[in-house]
């Protein structure tokens, strides 16, 4: 309000300082919730335009100055607002209810990050507890969706809430957001806005009948511990405390839970890993890849499948990178192959998808192997933890029931120091588990492999054993043959010297 002028000028001066520091009555246009002639006594008019900057980017400007005379000159002006007037609209505007009544309007379908295509696999079992958890009338704890990289976690949820009616995605990648900040940006906020949420979210519970929103909030690995701690906090806040919404808290990997409080009271956690036999066989008959169709048990691809998920395991993002790159091997076979029949190319694009797949597998337990192999270096006490998962029947573990006493936080700690994932925390179960299959395979065969070269070190010092004793037992034979030939030696030569004696004597 202090940027306005007296003179010619004046409409023009107050119109650009309220496009550029008030990006809130953009939201309010937008909307149709608030008439600008209102908040001008109905005598000014803000005519906004939208302008493309890229196909990427948009933002709001005002329109030149020569486009705002020519709008404004049919319109008398018997007085124009006073800084006073100016300061108490942007009060107005920016007060909390009105950046609810945005939000309404906006979620009232959900727009999520990213879409969900043809090929997701339905995971029922959890995505039915995430909504019988959204179903709860009056939350007492918020969800915190866990897991290993690449489980498909975000994908899972936003597919759960797809028919929701309330959900309110944020993506924090930096430390320096907040969940408000993101609100603030989606509705073209200015910085000077201060939001609450509980107060944004409060008339929620008013104006949907009871029904409350979703938040959910996803944390990108990189930030802080003491960023996740806040961020869970604030959604604490508005979920646990004023119960006013749902909260999902979905963090980026499995050691990221470490940075959060304990607090049982509050957290509800749902671990997200592999996909089940079931789901693995349905992604590849969604793509047909590997198809089993007409195949019997026994088959190459029936095979390829069983050894890819017994060994490697069933992770989503892993399985949708070797899936595009069998797709394209076996579009590029077929496109050498030229006419044929329908059961010649089926069986080339069989052949042109498991070498791709084979290729992956091999990969993978290779990679898993020098994992392995590496933390047990690292870890003095990742043998005998390994040790207890292999003998486990569920490969899952309590860390009191190894031997050693581990303490889970620091050991995690450690390994990500290090860069090394051979096993995980499920914090939903509280067990040990491990990374992925292919890292339980790896450590198998290390110790199956270890387990072969301590019996060649025993068998070989059982023979090195026998050698001895079998030297020994010549040597005493020796010695035993030589004390017999001393002893005959003996007694003949008695014998002589008793002969002489006898012949040398007198009668």
């Amino acid at each position: 309000g202090d940027e306005v002028k007296n003179g010619g000028d004046d409409v023009v001066a107050f119109l650009t300082m309220v496009g550029k520091s008030c990006r809130v009555l953009l939201v309010l246009l937008a909307a149709q919730r608030l008439a600008v002639t209102t908040a001008f006594n109905s005598h000014v008019h803000t005519p906004f335009q939208k302008k493309r900057c890229s196909p990427a980017v948009s933002r709001w400007q005002s329109p030149s100055r020569s486009t705002v005379r020519r709008r404004v000159q049919p319109f008398p002006l018997p007085g124009l607002p006073t800084p006073d007037a100016a300061r108490k609209w942007f009060d107005l505007i920016a007060k909390p209810e009105f950046v609810s009544r945005a939000l309404l309007e906006r979620f009232e379908v959900p727009e999520l990050a990213r879409k969900v295509n043809e090929t997701f696999v339905e995971r029922l079992g959890l995505e039915t507890a995430i909504r019988e958890f959204v179903d709860i009338p009056e939350p007492a704890q918020y969800m915190i969706v866990v897991g290993p990289r690449g489980g498909g976690k975000t994908s899972l949820v936003q597919h759960a809430l797809r028919n929701w009616g309330k959900v309110v995605y944020v993506e924090l990648s930096s430390s320096v957001q907040r969940i408000a900040d993101v609100i603030r940006t989606k509705f073209f906020l200015s910085d000077d806005v201060n939001v609450d949420l509980v107060d944004v979210f409060r008339p929620f519970k008013e104006r949907v009948g009871g029904e409350k929103p979703v938040v959910v909030v996803e944390l990108d690995s990189q930030v802080s511990a003491d960023f996740v701690t806040t961020q869970s906090q604030e959604l604490k806040r508005i979920v646990c405390d004023e119960k006013l919404a749902h909260g999902i808290l979905v963090l980026s990997d499995a050691n990221a839970a470490f940075k959060l409080n304990p607090d049982d009271a509050r957290q509800l956690f749902l671990w997200v890993g592999d996909f089940n036999e079931k789901e693995f066989n349905d992604f590849f008959d969604n793509l047909d890849i590997l198809s089993t169709r007409g195949e019997v048990h026994d088959g190459p691809n029936s095979m390829l499948r069983r050894r890819l998920f017994n060994e490697v395991g069933a992770n989503p993002a892993f399985l949708f990178k070797v899936a595009g790159k069998a797709e394209k091997n076996a579009a590029a076979a077929l496109a050498r192959l030229g006419s044929c029949s329908d059961s010649e190319r089926l069986e080339a694009k069989s052949i042109a998808e498991r070498a791709v797949l084979e290729d992956a597998v091999q990969q993978q337990l290779d990679k898993a192997d020098e994992v392995v192999k590496s933390s047990i270096e690292v870890v003095p006490e990742m043998k005998s933890i390994m040790r207890v998962l292999l003998a486990s029947a569920d490969a899952a573990v309590r860390p009191s029931a190894v031997r050693n006493k581990i303490r889970v936080r620091s050991l995690m700690a450690t390994l990500k120091e290090e860069a090394l994932r051979p096993i995980s925390y499920n914090s939903e179960t509280e067990r040990l588990v491990w990374y992925s299959k292919a890292h339980e395979t790896a450590a198998r065969a290390y110790f199956e492999e270890e387990h072969r070269k301590e019996e060649e070190r025993l068998e070989e010092e059982r023979r090195k054993e026998e050698e001895r004793l079998e030297e020994e037992r010549r040597k005493e034979e020796e010695r035993r043959k030589l004390e017999e030939e001393l002893s005959r030696r003996k007694r003949q030569w008695l014998g002589l010297r008793r002969f002489f004696m006898e012949k040398s004597s007198p009668k």
